[in-house]
């Protein structure tokens, strides 16, 4: 039996105002990053000896990068472009990230994203090489899905 951890497939659900985009573009990721955004804090209060210390959770940054096999992912950014345009309201966007491992007997966890906030970072595409968006943002929650 090897010792090494073999990695894992991330597949990515983008939801907008509660539809799910369409396409297999969605579903692989190239590469997911996600930061949680945890500020530590220190507070004196009159007549401690210690500062009482807290840790504060507040949302998680996240990148990631997907190929593009087809035209939903630009249909996604229009949409977004287009709202802003018009002066409409960003959409509420959910994300659902789903993480599968490839170690036999390991499983899969999913993680849920919302209140998302997120934008293009850049679309790539070279000679014969696959077309790319990467995307960046902020999620606000998080939530496991057993």
């Amino acid at each position: 039996m090897s010792a090494r951890i073999r990695a894992q497939e991330t597949n990515l659900r983008i939801t907008v105002d509660g539809k799910d985009q369409e396409g297999p573009t969605w579903l692989k990721v190239l590469k997911w990053t996600v930061t949680p955004k945890i500020t530590n804090e220190e507070t004196d209060f009159v007549g401690e000896t210690e500062p009482d210390g807290d840790t504060l959770l507040r949302g998680y940054n996240f990148s990631f990068e997907t190929q593009q096999g087809d035209k939903q992912v630009d249909m996604f950014v229009a949409g977004l472009q287009d709202n802003q345009d018009a002066f409409l309201p960003p959409p509420t966007i959910m994300m659902t990230v789903f993480k599968q491992y490839r170690e036999p007997g390991a499983g899969a966890i999913t993680h849920v994203y919302s209140d998302v906030s997120m934008k293009v970072d850049s679309e790539d595409g070279e000679g014969k090489s696959y077309l790319t968006y990467k995307f960046s943002g902020f999620a606000k929650r998080r939530a496991l899905l057993t």
